[in-house]
């Protein structure tokens, strides 16, 4: 639940959440089917239809129905900024951030 409020708050960028959600998936799968569907569109993986059963659950779902009605597909919030970028005449750069982390491994050495 603590992952789950996690994503909610912040999204899927905290690689030790995701990794917390895949050892479960993996060694307890029983526990993460009770909250696959939270899982599912929390993350924002509004291509993927599922039933919200909590409060957080159906706002999310909301704002996956205005990606929806806005851009006529099922992005993600990632996909939905991306795409704003390229609207807005912007670029995106998925290397940047792996750039910013060789610099980071290159001061600390």
């Amino acid at each position: 639940k603590q992952v789950l409020d996690n994503i909610y708050i912040n999204g899927p960028i905290n690689r030790t959440d995701l990794e917390i959600l895949s050892f479960v998936k993996f060694f307890h799968p029983n526990i993460f089917k009770k909250y696959e569907e939270e899982v599912i569109i929390q993350m924002g993986l509004f291509f993927k239809k599922s039933n919200p059963n909590s409060l957080k659950s159906l706002i999310m779902q909301d704002f996956g129905d205005s990606i929806l009605n806005y851009y006529g597909h099922n992005y993600t919030p990632i996909q939905m900024d991306i795409m704003n970028s390229i609207k807005n005449n912007k670029y995106y750069s998925f290397q940047q951030e792996q750039v910013q982390e060789n610099r980071m491994c290159l001061e600390i050495c």
